[in-house]
C-alpha cells in the first residue's frame, strides 16, 4: 500500500488528525498504566527488582523483535486496518490482563498489548501528514511526538489513585473500556476509503524490506530512538517507585510523576515549532538569524540540543555530591528539566521520516523500525538501570546510563546533521 494518498480531503481533517493524534495518546497509557501499580504487582506476584524491570520491558521486547515485521504489514494492509486492529488487540488484551492469576499470565498479556502498542503507534504518523494541512503539519507532528508523555502523565495520575484507592484489576479493566470506546469513535472518524485502496506496493516487499535494512537514514532513526527512549523509560518508568522511597505521599507521587511526564509535551511541541521556521526559511530562501544558524539549523542540530538538557537534567536527579543527597525539589526539577529537553528528539525524529526514508513504499517500514530500536533501548534500559541499582544498592549512579546514552544520541545526530541537512 502506497501511504502518500493522491487526494487530500478538507472537510473534517482537523477533527481526524486530533483523533489520531488521541488515538496514540490512549495506547501510551498501556504503557504508563504499569508502573504506578508495579509495587502491588511485586506483592501480588512475588516479582524480583529484575523481574520487574522484565515486566516493565516486555512490552518493547515485541517491538525489539516485531517493530520492522509490523510496519511491513501496516504498509501492505492498510493504516485504518492496523490502527484498528492495534486498539482491539490492547483492548482485549487490558481486559484479560485484570484477570492474571499469576505472574507468566500478566508477562503474556504485556506481550499481546506491546502489538498493539506498535500497530497502533505505525499506523498514525502517515495519516496525519496526509490529512494535516501542509502549513500545518510540522507543528501536528510536534503534538504527535507528545503522545507517549500525555498518555505517560493520564497513567501515572490516575493508575497512582486507582491502584491506591481500588487495586489494579480495576486500573486494568478502565484502561481496557477507554480503548474500546476509542476504537468505535475511530471506526466511525476514519473513512472506509483509506483501508480500500490498493494493497500493491510500487516496489515488491521483499526490495522494500531490503531497502529500508540497507539505507543509513531508517538505521540512524532507530538508533537515535533507541537511546532515546531506554533513558525516558528508565526514569519515567522507575519514577513513581523512586519518589516513593524519597518519602512522597501517594498525592504528591501522581502529581509530581505526571507533571515530569507531561513537560515532555513541551519539548515535543516546540520541535514542531522550530522545524516550522526552518522549513519556511528553506522554502523562502531565507537566512536564518544567527543564533539559529549556530544551534538549530536544521533538525539534527534540534536533536543534539534535547540529549545535552537531558545530560545535565539526568545528573542533577541522581547524582550525590559527597555522599549527600540533593533536596527532592531539586531533583524533581533535574526530572523536569530532563523530560522538557527530552521532548525535542521524538517529535524531530518521526518528522524526519519521511526524508530520511529511502523510498515513498517505505515510509511505514521505516517507522516500523524506528519503534524497533524505540523498543530496543526500552527493553534493555530498564534492565540494565536495575541490575546497577541492584548491585550498587542505590539509583546514585543512574546518571552514568544517562550520560552514555545522550552522548551516543549526540554522536548519531551528528552523522544524520552531515549525511541527509547539509
Amino acid at each position: 500500500m502506497n501511504t502518500h494518498f493522491s487526494v487530500r480531503p478538507l472537510k473534517g481533517s482537523s477533527l481526524i488528525v486530533w483523533g489520531l493524534i488521541g488515538s496514540g495518546i490512549v495506547a501510551a497509557v498501556h504503557i504508563g498504566k504499569l508502573p504506578p501499580a508495579l509495587i502491588v504487582l511485586q506483592k501480588d506476584f512475588a516479582y524480583s527488582l529484575k523481574e520487574a524491570g522484565l515486566l516493565l520491558s516486555i512490552v518493547q521486547l515485541v517491538g525489539m523483535t516485531l517493530g520492522l515485521v509490523l510496519g511491513f504489514f501496516v504498509q501492505y494492509l492498510g493504516l485504518r486496518i492496523g490502527l484498528l486492529l492495534g486498539l482491539a488487540g490492547l483492548g482485549v488484551a487490558s481486559f484479560a490482563g485484570a484477570f492474571s492469576s499469576s505472574g507468566w499470565m500478566m508477562l503474556l498479556s504485556r506481550v499481546v498489548e506491546g502489538m498493539g502498542f506498535l500497530l497502533t503507534v505505525i499506523s498514525i504518523p502517515p495519516m496525519i501528514r496526509h490529512w494535516a494541512p501542509p502549513e500545518k503539519v510540522h507543528r501536528l507532528m510536534g503534538w504527535w511526538g507528545g503522545y507517549m508523555p500525555i498518555g505517560t502523565a493520564l497513567a501515572y495520575f490516575f493508575g497512582v489513585l486507582v491502584v491506591n484507592r481500588y487495586n489494579w484489576q480495576i486500573w486494568w479493566q478502565m484502561s481496557s473500556g477507554i480503548t474500546w470506546v476509542y476504537f468505535i469513535f475511530i471506526l466511525k472518524l476514519l473513512p472506509v476509503h483509506l483501508s480500500s485502496q490498493s494493497t500493491v506496493l510500487s516496489v515488491s516487499g521483499v526490495n522494500a524490506l531490503r531497502q529500508t535494512t540497507r539505507a543509513w537514514g531508517p538505521w540512524l532513526l532507530a538508533g537515535i530512538f533507541a537511546v532515546y527512549a531506554s533513558q525516558w523509560l528508565i526514569v519515567i518508568g522507575f519514577l513513581p517507585k523512586l519518589m516513593t522511597e524519597m518519602g512522597g505521599s501517594v498525592w504528591n507521587v501522581a502529581i509530581a510523576s505526571a507533571w515530569v511526564a507531561l513537560v515532555n509535551v513541551i519539548g515535543n511541541v516546540f520541535s514542531g515549532v522550530i522545524l516550522e521556521k526552518q522549513q519556511k526559511w528553506q522554502d523562502n530562501a531565507i537566512s536564518a538569524p544567527s543564533v539559529w544558524k549556530l544551534w538549530l539549523h536544521n533538525p539534527a542540530q534540534v536533536i543534539v540540543l534535547g540529549f545535552l538538557g537531558m545530560m545535565v537534567g539526568g545528573f542533577i536527579a541522581f547524582v550525590e555530591l559527597s555522599g549527600v543527597l540533593l533536596p527532592v525539589w531539586v531533583k524533581w526539577l533535574g526530572f523536569v528539566g530532563f523530560s522538557a529537553f527530552g521532548g525535542l528528539v521524538p517529535a524531530t525524529l518521526f518528522a524526519c521520516i519521511n526524508h530520511l526514508a529511502p523510498h515513498k513504499d517505505t515510509v511505514s517500514i521505516t517507522g516500523g523500525m524506528m519503534q524497533q530500536g524505540s523498543a530496543f533501548g526500552q527493553f534493555w534500559g530498564p534492565l540494565v538501570s536495575a541490575w546497577l541499582a541492584s548491585v550498587a544498592h542505590t539509583w546514585k549512579y543512574t546518571w552514568v546510563i544517562v550520560f552514555l546514552c545522550s552522548a551516543l544520541g549526540i554522536y548519531m545526530a551528528k552523522i544524520m546533521s552531515r549525511r541527509f541537512f547539509k
